[in-house]
């Protein structure tokens, strides 16, 4: 699995203080996400998101991941 890099504001575990960084960042599975067979973490149609982006990817993990990420980009210019 990759680290957590928020989609939004590309936040990273270096930008978050506390004992366990890891708690300020969600990572959110889209409507399509398939995992690759035999390969731990891998897959194609989730993302990370932080804390204060968080809701902006759970509301949208009923759709498509590009669906998704086309409106969460529109949203945030």
């Amino acid at each position: 699995m990759m680290p957590p890099w928020c989609f939004v504001c590309h936040k990273t575990l270096r930008d978050v203080e506390g004992d366990r960084p890891i708690d300020h960042f969600t990572y959110v599975y889209f409507a399509d996400y398939h995992s690759e067979p035999g390969v731990e973490g891998s897959g194609v149609g989730a993302e990370w998101f932080c804390a204060e982006h968080a809701a902006l990817g759970e509301a949208r993990e009923h759709m498509p991941y590009r669906t998704a990420l086309d409106e969460i980009r529109a949203a945030t210019k």
